[in-house]
Protein backbone atom coordinates (compact mmCIF):
# COMPACT_ATOMS: atom_id res chain seq x y z
CA UNK A 1 0.00 0.00 0.00
CA UNK A 2 2.80 2.45 0.84
CA UNK A 3 4.27 1.93 -2.64
CA UNK A 4 0.93 2.67 -4.29
CA UNK A 5 0.46 5.83 -2.27
CA UNK A 6 3.95 7.00 -3.17
CA UNK A 7 3.21 6.59 -6.89
CA UNK A 8 -0.10 8.38 -6.70
CA UNK A 9 0.86 11.34 -4.56
CA UNK A 10 4.34 12.42 -5.65
CA UNK A 11 3.24 15.31 -7.90
CA UNK A 12 3.63 18.99 -7.04
CA UNK A 13 1.24 20.57 -4.54
CA UNK A 14 -1.60 22.94 -5.25
CA UNK A 15 -4.13 24.15 -2.70
CA UNK A 16 -7.56 22.61 -3.19
CA UNK A 17 -10.55 24.89 -2.86
CA UNK A 18 -13.75 23.60 -1.22
CA UNK A 19 -15.35 27.05 -0.86
CA UNK A 20 -15.83 27.57 -4.61
CA UNK A 21 -19.39 27.97 -5.91
CA UNK A 22 -19.84 25.22 -8.51
CA UNK A 23 -22.15 25.55 -11.54
CA UNK A 24 -25.34 23.54 -11.69
CA UNK A 25 -25.14 20.21 -13.48
CA UNK A 26 -28.80 20.45 -14.53
CA UNK A 27 -29.52 20.96 -18.23
CA UNK A 28 -32.52 22.28 -20.12
CA UNK A 29 -34.34 20.56 -22.98
CA UNK A 30 -32.99 17.06 -22.38
CA UNK A 31 -34.49 13.98 -20.72
CA UNK A 32 -34.33 10.18 -21.10
CA UNK A 33 -36.37 7.24 -22.35
CA UNK A 34 -39.81 7.39 -20.68
CA UNK A 35 -39.85 3.62 -20.27
CA UNK A 36 -37.37 4.14 -17.41
CA UNK A 37 -39.67 6.47 -15.44
CA UNK A 38 -40.23 4.99 -11.98
CA UNK A 39 -42.21 7.76 -10.31
CA UNK A 40 -43.78 11.16 -10.94
CA UNK A 41 -44.32 13.81 -8.27
CA UNK A 42 -46.54 16.84 -8.88
CA UNK A 43 -46.46 20.48 -7.75
CA UNK A 44 -42.67 20.60 -7.49
CA UNK A 45 -41.64 24.24 -7.61
CA UNK A 46 -38.04 24.04 -8.85
CA UNK A 47 -35.59 21.70 -10.62
CA UNK A 48 -33.45 21.60 -7.46
CA UNK A 49 -36.43 20.41 -5.40
CA UNK A 50 -37.04 17.70 -8.01
CA UNK A 51 -33.40 16.66 -7.79
CA UNK A 52 -33.63 16.50 -3.98
CA UNK A 53 -36.63 14.16 -4.22
CA UNK A 54 -34.65 11.97 -6.62
CA UNK A 55 -31.64 11.91 -4.29
CA UNK A 56 -33.81 10.56 -1.48
CA UNK A 57 -34.94 7.63 -3.66
CA UNK A 58 -32.39 4.83 -3.93
CA UNK A 59 -33.77 3.69 -7.31
CA UNK A 60 -33.56 7.13 -8.92
CA UNK A 61 -30.48 7.90 -11.04
CA UNK A 62 -31.75 11.14 -12.57
CA UNK A 63 -34.75 13.44 -12.65
CA UNK A 64 -36.64 15.61 -15.12
CA UNK A 65 -38.53 18.66 -13.94
CA UNK A 66 -41.26 20.15 -16.14
CA UNK A 67 -41.68 23.92 -16.07
CA UNK A 68 -45.01 25.67 -15.53
CA UNK A 69 -45.17 26.20 -19.32
CA UNK A 70 -45.14 22.47 -20.03
CA UNK A 71 -48.41 21.28 -21.62
CA UNK A 72 -47.91 17.88 -20.01
CA UNK A 73 -47.70 17.62 -16.20
CA UNK A 74 -46.59 21.23 -15.48
CA UNK A 75 -44.39 21.37 -12.36
CA UNK A 76 -44.10 17.59 -12.53
CA UNK A 77 -40.97 15.73 -11.43
CA UNK A 78 -40.13 12.39 -13.04
CA UNK A 79 -37.65 9.85 -11.64
CA UNK A 80 -35.55 7.72 -14.01
CA UNK A 81 -33.81 4.42 -13.30
CA UNK A 82 -31.60 4.71 -16.41
CA UNK A 83 -30.00 7.90 -17.78
CA UNK A 84 -27.62 6.44 -20.34
CA UNK A 85 -29.24 7.90 -23.49
CA UNK A 86 -30.42 11.51 -23.70
CA UNK A 87 -33.38 12.60 -25.81
CA UNK A 88 -34.72 16.09 -26.49
CA UNK A 89 -37.67 17.63 -24.69
CA UNK A 90 -39.28 21.06 -24.31
CA UNK A 91 -39.96 23.03 -21.12
CA UNK A 92 -37.90 20.59 -19.08
CA UNK A 93 -34.78 20.57 -16.89
CA UNK A 94 -32.93 17.32 -16.19
CA UNK A 95 -29.86 16.03 -14.42
CA UNK A 96 -28.35 13.33 -12.21
CA UNK A 97 -29.53 12.78 -8.66
CA UNK A 98 -26.72 14.98 -7.33
CA UNK A 99 -24.51 17.74 -8.69
CA UNK A 100 -20.99 16.88 -7.62
CA UNK A 101 -18.56 19.57 -6.48
CA UNK A 102 -15.51 18.25 -8.28
CA UNK A 103 -12.25 19.45 -9.75
CA UNK A 104 -9.83 17.53 -11.95
CA UNK A 105 -6.93 16.26 -9.87
CA UNK A 106 -6.09 14.31 -6.74
CA UNK A 107 -5.74 15.04 -3.04
CA UNK A 108 -2.25 14.34 -1.72
CA UNK A 109 -1.70 11.90 1.11
CA UNK A 110 -0.42 13.45 4.30
CA UNK A 111 0.13 12.09 7.76
CA UNK A 112 -3.16 10.67 9.06
CA UNK A 113 -5.45 12.29 6.48
CA UNK A 114 -6.63 9.06 4.74
CA UNK A 115 -9.82 7.70 6.27
CA UNK A 116 -10.56 4.78 3.95
CA UNK A 117 -9.87 3.28 0.51
CA UNK A 118 -12.50 1.50 -1.60
CA UNK A 119 -11.88 -0.64 -4.68
CA UNK A 120 -14.22 -1.51 -7.56
CA UNK A 121 -16.19 1.72 -7.23
CA UNK A 122 -17.91 2.02 -10.59
CA UNK A 123 -18.73 5.74 -10.63
CA UNK A 124 -17.63 8.97 -8.98
CA UNK A 125 -21.13 9.51 -7.59
CA UNK A 126 -20.71 6.30 -5.57
CA UNK A 127 -17.39 7.59 -4.21
CA UNK A 128 -19.08 10.88 -3.28
CA UNK A 129 -21.83 8.97 -1.49
CA UNK A 130 -19.27 7.02 0.55
CA UNK A 131 -17.72 10.31 1.61
CA UNK A 132 -21.11 11.72 2.60
CA UNK A 133 -21.79 8.62 4.70
CA UNK A 134 -18.57 9.16 6.69
CA UNK A 135 -18.94 11.98 9.21
CA UNK A 136 -15.18 12.62 9.20
CA UNK A 137 -14.82 12.78 5.40
CA UNK A 138 -14.29 16.25 3.94
CA UNK A 139 -12.77 15.26 0.59
CA UNK A 140 -12.62 12.30 -1.78
CA UNK A 141 -10.52 11.43 -4.81
CA UNK A 142 -11.85 9.07 -7.47
CA UNK A 143 -9.73 7.40 -10.17
CA UNK A 144 -11.60 6.75 -13.40
CA UNK A 145 -11.35 4.25 -16.21
CA UNK A 146 -8.26 5.77 -17.86
CA UNK A 147 -6.16 5.82 -14.68
CA UNK A 148 -3.91 2.91 -13.70
CA UNK A 149 -5.75 2.77 -10.37
CA UNK A 150 -9.16 2.76 -12.01
CA UNK A 151 -12.30 2.60 -9.88
CA UNK A 152 -10.46 3.31 -6.61
CA UNK A 153 -11.99 5.79 -4.16
CA UNK A 154 -9.97 7.53 -1.43
CA UNK A 155 -11.66 9.27 1.50
CA UNK A 156 -9.75 12.05 3.27
CA UNK A 157 -10.27 13.77 6.58
CA UNK A 158 -8.66 16.90 5.18
CA UNK A 159 -6.97 17.95 1.96
CA UNK A 160 -4.41 20.72 2.33
CA UNK A 161 -2.34 19.71 -0.69
CA UNK A 162 -3.69 19.01 -4.15
CA UNK A 163 -2.26 18.03 -7.54
CA UNK A 164 -3.75 18.42 -11.01
CA UNK A 165 -1.10 16.21 -12.60
CA UNK A 166 -2.99 12.94 -12.95
CA UNK A 167 -4.99 11.16 -15.64
CA UNK A 168 -8.76 10.70 -15.31
CA UNK A 169 -8.99 11.53 -11.64
CA UNK A 170 -11.27 13.91 -9.81
CA UNK A 171 -11.61 15.28 -6.31
CA UNK A 172 -14.81 16.36 -4.61
CA UNK A 173 -15.89 17.87 -1.33
CA UNK A 174 -18.61 16.85 1.08
CA UNK A 175 -19.41 20.42 2.08
CA UNK A 176 -19.76 22.61 -0.98
CA UNK A 177 -22.00 25.17 -2.64
CA UNK A 178 -23.75 24.43 -5.96
CA UNK A 179 -25.29 27.30 -7.90
CA UNK A 180 -28.96 27.01 -8.84
CA UNK A 181 -29.91 26.12 -12.40
CA UNK A 182 -31.41 29.54 -13.18
CA UNK A 183 -28.48 31.31 -11.52
CA UNK A 184 -25.80 29.45 -13.53
CA UNK A 185 -24.58 31.59 -16.42
CA UNK A 186 -23.53 30.13 -19.83
CA UNK A 187 -19.85 30.58 -18.89
CA UNK A 188 -20.34 28.54 -15.70
CA UNK A 189 -20.28 31.53 -13.36
CA UNK A 190 -22.94 31.94 -10.69
CA UNK A 191 -25.12 35.04 -10.48
CA UNK A 192 -27.41 34.83 -7.51
CA UNK A 193 -30.37 37.16 -7.26
CA UNK A 194 -32.48 38.10 -4.26
CA UNK A 195 -35.34 35.81 -3.28
CA UNK A 196 -38.18 36.08 -5.78
CA UNK A 197 -35.87 37.29 -8.55
CA UNK A 198 -34.32 35.32 -11.42
CA UNK A 199 -31.11 35.79 -13.38
CA UNK A 200 -30.97 36.63 -17.09
CA UNK A 201 -27.61 37.32 -18.70
CA UNK A 202 -26.01 39.91 -16.40
CA UNK A 203 -29.19 41.13 -14.69
CA UNK A 204 -31.87 40.01 -12.26
CA UNK A 205 -35.58 40.26 -13.03
CA UNK A 206 -38.90 39.67 -11.28
CA UNK A 207 -42.24 38.90 -12.90
CA UNK A 208 -45.06 41.04 -11.49
CA UNK A 209 -48.66 39.95 -12.04
CA UNK A 210 -50.83 42.73 -10.53
CA UNK A 211 -52.51 40.17 -8.28
CA UNK A 212 -53.21 37.98 -11.31
CA UNK A 213 -55.00 40.84 -13.10
CA UNK A 214 -54.09 42.23 -16.51
CA UNK A 215 -52.17 45.48 -16.67
CA UNK A 216 -54.36 48.12 -18.35
CA UNK A 217 -52.15 51.05 -17.39
CA UNK A 218 -48.35 51.21 -17.35
CA UNK A 219 -48.61 53.48 -14.30
CA UNK A 220 -49.88 50.49 -12.29
CA UNK A 221 -46.83 48.48 -13.37
CA UNK A 222 -44.52 51.37 -12.39
CA UNK A 223 -46.24 51.68 -9.04
CA UNK A 224 -45.85 47.97 -8.32
CA UNK A 225 -42.21 48.11 -9.35
CA UNK A 226 -41.49 51.10 -7.09
CA UNK A 227 -43.18 49.35 -4.17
Amino acid sequence: LSTILFIIFTTGPLNAQSDTIYPSCLESNITWDQSYVTNIIFDVTSPEACQDFCFADNTCLGSTWLTSQSPLFPLGCAFFSNISSEIACENCVSGPKECLCTVAGECQAEENNILDIFHDVRAEAECSEKCNENAECSTYTYFGEENAFRHVCFLFQFCDMFSEDCIDCSTGFSDCDVCGFYDTMPDGSCKRCDEGWSAFENSCYSLMNNNSQHYDDIAICRSECNA
